[in-house]
């Protein structure tokens, strides 16, 4: 397990810009030198084992295995996928929303595989609503909220945000929208209500 382990310095350099790490921020998680993360990416030198396990499972979220692929994996970059929005707010990424991103990805195509490419749902929201640009986004609030068949007044009865998100998910997965929970704290990072962060999660 101390022994050095061949691995393919390319993929070690790609997972991790593909989170938008720099070697200083790998090389402070890892206890080491940024000098020594560069010669590994440079194929100079090789981690052991358990760096390697470090890298992938902690730090980069990759199965170990992809590091000894001998090319890079093709995979779509987040300014691939995003790439309507402007560099400056891609650049303010942190790398646990990148990872959530690709994460979301995963799911979306597990999904499509699962059911071959169509939805399941016999009504779908996105396809028989349409709104002209000039639409107020209180009417097309209302016209959403009557599309779905939810009311004020059953919304306002709902105990809490957990129970809230609990019938929105099943609502709009009736209606071809399907959504997965994840948090936005890293972890190690504090909960919500120890003076973190206002937002827990997130839905896609």
């Amino acid at each position: 397990m101390s022994e050095p382990i061949s691995v393919n310095p390319q993929v070690l350099r790609w997972a991790r810009t593909s989170l938008g790490l720099s070697q200083e921020e790998v090389a402070q998680r890892m206890n080491k030198k940024a000098r020594e993360v560069d010669s590994w990416e440079r194929g100079e030198a090789s981690p052991t084992y358990i760096h390697l396990e470090k890298l992938a499972y902690e730090i980069y979220k990759r199965p170990i295995a992809l590091f000894v692929f001998p090319e890079v994996p093709e995979e779509e970059t987040i300014e691939q996928e995003f790439r309507t929005l402007p560099k400056e707010e891609l650049l303010h990424l942190s790398p646990w929303m990148r990872y959530l991103l690709r994460k979301a990805r995963v799911l979306q195509l597990n999904l499509d595989e699962l059911y071959g490419g169509v939805n399941p749902a016999k009504r779908r929201v996105l396809h028989d609503l349409d709104f002209a640009s000039s639409v107020a986004a209180t009417d097309m609030a209302k016209q959403v909220r009557t599309y779905l068949g939810i009311e004020l007044a059953q919304q306002q009865a709902w105990k809490n945000t957990e129970d809230a998100l609990k019938h929105w998910r099943e609502v709009l997965e009736e209606c071809g929208v399907f959504v997965f929970k994840d948090t936005f704290n890293p972890p190690g990072r504090k909960k919500v209500g120890t003076d973190d962060i206002p937002f827990s999660g997130f839905c896609l």
